[in-house]
């Protein structure tokens, strides 16, 4: 087999040379046996080494958001949102406020994290979430809130890197609007992460897909439509991203009680039904997302004020901590601290008014009766000797 292959090629290139001269057939022979995609794992490194800028930076986006009807053309929902991302190593925090004549809020949403220690955000309506525990699973989640998060290796709030080292990897070759692409995809369960990565921009990603299969399937789609060159990287300029939830069951309100094992329980969250008992679907939803880069510095400096919650938040204020949700946490003076029993602080106040044994009162009215019972057993004492020597 191996011979009739060189008989194959030499044959081919005494065409090429008569036809056209040695050096032309030789290139015409060398195009004609293109090289193999490159190994996965080379593929992710490469995608990995253009996100190692990201790793300390301070960047601003904002992005739109358009409904999306089957059919229709995405309509603006009329708000601008504007998202400032700082990321030291292992700390980040975000920061980000509502812009345009549709704006629910003034008030900014910030988010601060610290891999395996702390998180903490503040909502535009005051609230407050944390946890007791962190673990590092809490990072990427924290840094995928920012609609940017693709454009440094998060999507869906999955650490696109770290999914794919413990996936099944494959590749092919592809063509992106006229750009030759690398298609690395990454598949685990019922997930599937796939890259288009450009060679001529160091393999930065053109595109980036998140797929979730199943009962509802979902799927993230983010493609840069323009990309800007900042310190040596190729970096994210404008790109937009389309979200799409397949049909899922309604959920009914009602509660529905069974017998399970002769013990008559309460099931929650049940899909409704029609009248024929059929399960009535949710359509698909879709929607259509613009971003856009302000700013962005990878070597910004920063200080510890950088990465703590820039808003006073009083005393006394709940504190949602997801970890431990049956418990009751406030906020006091910068800590997250358990909230005082209401039964407790009740009987504190109770006590008040109700003088105890170790009361200034109980001591004084003690001290009155002895000193009376003393002078009372003196005059009693006096009067019976007096009586004793009549």
């Amino acid at each position: 087999m191996l011979f009739r292959f060189r008989a194959y090629e030499c044959t081919y290139a005494l065409m090429c040379l008569w036809w056209g001269g040695f050096g032309a057939a030789w290139a015409r022979c060398a195009d004609s046996r293109p090289d193999a995609p490159p190994d996965p794992t080379t593929l992710l490194t490469a995608y990995e080494s253009t996100l190692a800028p990201y790793e300390r930076m301070k960047g601003t986006w904002t992005n739109k958001d358009y409904d999306w009807k089957s059919g229709e053309t995405p309509r603006w929902q009329g708000v601008t949102h504007e998202w400032t991302v700082c990321r030291d190593g292992d700390r980040a925090r975000l920061f980000s406020r509502e812009t345009g004549d549709k704006s629910a809020s003034q008030t900014p949403f910030e988010d601060v994290v610290q891999r395996g220690e702390r998180w903490l955000s503040v909502y535009p309506d005051g609230s407050v979430l944390s946890k007791l525990e962190v673990s590092p699973d809490d990072f990427p989640e924290r840094l995928g809130m920012a609609p940017c998060c693709p454009c440094y290796g998060i999507i869906f709030q999955v650490w696109i890197p770290e999914f794919l080292r413990s996936s099944k990897l494959s590749v092919e070759e592809d063509t992106l609007e006229g750009n030759e692409v690398y298609v690395l995809r990454g598949v685990s369960k019922d997930v599937e992460v796939s890259l288009w990565l450009d060679p001529s921009l160091d393999y930065a990603a053109r595109r980036i897909r998140f797929d979730k299969h199943g009962s509802p399937s979902q799927s993230r789609q983010f493609d840069v439509k323009r990309f800007q060159e900042r310190d040596g990287a190729f970096v994210v300029a404008e790109a937009t991203a389309v979200y799409v939830t397949g049909a899922q069951p309604v959920l009914s309100p009602a509660v529905v009680q069974k017998v399970v094992d002769g013990k008559r329980i309460e099931v929650k969250d049940q899909p409704a039904r029609d009248e024929k008992g059929n399960v009535i679907f949710a359509p698909e939803r879709r929607f259509l997302r613009e971003i856009e880069l302000v700013s962005l510095d990878f070597d910004p400096e920063f200080s510890d004020a950088d990465f703590k919650i820039s808003q006073s938040i009083a005393n006394g204020t709940a504190v949602h901590v997801q970890d431990a949700s049956h418990l009751d946490y406030v906020w006091e003076d910068g800590e997250i601290v358990p909230a005082p029993d209401a039964t407790a602080l009740a009987a504190a106040r109770d006590a008040r008014f109700h003088a105890g044994s170790g009361s200034r009162l109980f001591w004084l009215v003690l001290l009155n009766a002895v000193l009376l019972l003393a002078v009372c057993g003196g005059i009693l004492y006096r009067w019976r000797a007096s009586t004793r020597f009549r």
